[in-house]
């Protein structure tokens, strides 16, 4: 499969040094994710945020990404195929602009959910 994102799209310069081997495999597994939906998706996606070390949460551990979609037509079509590419993804509600997925189940299923 085709390699369309640049490591420095989720992983800036300025931050490699914060990266954990626990954070460089779920890169791994985030980056082949990304790279099946953009392949199936079959247009550019560009990566709004993505690893951000004093993040708390999902982001903070390389396990999210935030991707641009201010027309909402990408989060249409992601969000039939959660289990097929194992994601979860924040409603559209709360993050208009992109989407928000990561690899984290919720109540052990793949899932939109609602942030908080």
């Amino acid at each position: 499969m085709k390699g369309y994102f640049k490591r420095s799209e989720v992983v800036q310069p300025a931050r490699e040094s914060r990266m954990t081997a626990e954070y460089e495999q779920n890169y791994a597994e985030l980056i082949l994710t990304l790279n099946r939906i953009r392949e199936d998706w079959g247009k550019p996606l560009i990566i709004n945020s993505g690893f951000r070390p004093d993040d708390t949460g999902r982001h903070g551990r390389c396990n999210a990404v935030d991707i641009r979609d201010f027309t909402g037509d990408f989060y249409k079509w992601l969000i039939k195929y959660l289990d097929k590419y194992g994601i979860s993804v924040e409603d559209r509600r709360y993050t208009p602009t992109y989407v928000h997925l990561d690899r984290e189940k919720r109540g052990g299923i793949w899932k939109v959910f609602i942030p908080y």
